[in-house]
């Protein structure tokens, strides 16, 4: 029973200036694992990502409006637009200059 209660010893002020270094090599070669296994997690992550992509790709036909939605039709149909008024306006610029 006494030997339970008897007070552990006290590291010697001498080993403090080694304790620190240990501690602080132990900590460095922590963080450096935790950030090349965080590395590793995000490159898994991005082949999964991207094994699921080809392969839903892979499965049906693609066309573009399944691909990009209702966004590539509106984005499709306003080029077309916009290329309409240009080549009305270009045919239309020559006649303005001839005729001033």
């Amino acid at each position: 029973m006494a030997a339970a209660q008897k007070k552990p010893k006290a590291l010697s002020p001498e080993l403090a200036p080694d304790i620190d270094k240990a501690v602080m090599v132990v900590l460095t070669l922590n963080s450096a694992s935790m950030v090349a296994v965080s590395r590793i997690m995000a490159q898994q992550t991005m082949m999964q990502c991207n094994s699921w992509i080809r392969r839903d790709m892979l499965e049906g036909p693609i066309s573009p409006g399944e691909l990009f939605g209702p966004l590539h039709e509106k984005v499709t149909a306003r080029v077309k637009t916009d290329v309409l008024q240009q080549s009305c306006t270009s045919a239309a610029a020559p006649d303005n200059e001839t005729l001033s």
